[in-house]
């Protein structure tokens, strides 16, 4: 009777760690949309802490989330891009999605160079040292 009580307890404790592990793989808390990173959503007051190493956030007038730029691969989308990930990947995900170069000049005169980028709704994706690799990911409330 007691092998029995064992065994039942073993296969409690498999199936829990089971559903632990299934619901951390994509947790909402780690998830990139077009509107939102972790807790963090576009046009909402930012009434968190947050770890200003891997995320920069600009805020409007009246603090509320105006755009939300990934610096580490904490964040994932929905098909697991982050920090890190190959520009080809990204590109054979949707034949629509196409690679360009993203800056600022005056003139003849470039002012400012972001690299490459990837853009995919309010998501870029960018290459600042233009190896095809994902260095930071912008989601923005502005397409």
């Amino acid at each position: 009777m007691v092998h029995a009580t064992k065994n039942i307890n073993m296969k409690s404790y498999t199936v829990y760690y089971l559903i632990v592990l299934i619901f951390s793989c994509q947790s909402p808390e780690n998830l990139i949309t077009n509107q939102k990173v972790g807790p963090f959503e576009i046009g909402e007051p930012l009434v968190i802490e947050y770890d200003l190493t891997h995320l920069e956030l600009i805020l409007d007038e009246s603090d509320h989330i105006r755009t939300i730029t990934i610096l580490k691969p904490i964040y994932k989308t929905i098909d697991s891009f982050t920090i890190g990930t190959n520009f080809e990947t990204i590109l054979n995900s949707n034949e629509g999605l196409s690679i360009r170069v993203f800056g600022a000049s005056k003139g003849d005169i470039k002012v400012i160079n972001f690299g490459n980028v990837i853009v995919d709704g309010n998501i870029i994706f960018g290459d600042k040292n233009e190896d095809n690799i994902v260095d930071y990911i912008i989601v923005s409330g502005e397409e």
